[in-house]
């Protein structure tokens, strides 16, 4: 039984790799082999563990409302989850308006302390937070915060969201020579 389980994290484990690699087709390919494994052993943490890959997976794929779905699939199994705040706040932002993903990133916060993984966690939201409110002293000053923080969490794999949502600011804001500078860096991390 424990190598059984053991194989079941390593395909877990190899299908979050693929998401980080942006190899979709082989990560649901892993995804999908780790569950039909699980059906055959009652193996909560397994399945909490597929369903936030899958939330990962599809919120980097782009297909937010699926996203969101398999980040209620997880929150069923444990909801002291901090890195399904970002997945959840970031998929209601692309799929819906400004107030309703302010509402969802003041909920998120409340749930989240200000160490650790969850301080990380939550500066990214506060990122996105002075965003949607243009407020460019504490956008720049929570950047600066992540960039500190960000290599200390590579596991979360949120660099291309923040380098993306900079990106989008400055372009926003017609400063185009400052939006590039975002653009490398999102450029030099994927060439990583």
């Amino acid at each position: 039984m424990g190598a059984f389980r053991w194989g079941i994290q390593l395909d877990l484990l190899k299908g979050k790799t693929y998401t980080m690699l942006r190899r979709y087709d082989l990560a649901q390919e892993l995804f999908s082999k780790a569950e039909k494994q699980m059906e055959q052993i009652s193996l909560l943490s397994g399945k909490r563990q597929l369903a936030e890959s899958k939330a990962w997976m599809y919120l980097k794929m782009g297909d937010y409302r699926e996203c969101l779905n398999w980040v209620l699939e997880a929150r069923s199994y444990s909801s002291t989850l901090p890195s399904l705040s970002i997945v959840r706040v970031w998929s209601t932002w692309k799929l819906c308006n400004g107030k309703e993903t302010a509402d969802v990133i003041h909920q998120e916060l409340s749930n989240l302390s200000k160490n650790g993984p969850e301080g990380f966690v939550r500066n990214v939201l506060l990122l996105l937070r002075y965003y949607l409110t243009d407020n460019e002293r504490l956008l720049l000053l929570t950047y600066d915060k992540l960039m500190n923080q960000i290599k200390e969490y590579p596991d979360l794999d949120a660099d291309l969201l923040v380098y993306d949502l900079m990106t989008d600011y400055f372009i926003k804001k017609k400063d185009y020579k400052e939006a590039i500078v975002y653009e490398r860096q999102k450029i030099a991390y994927l060439k990583k």
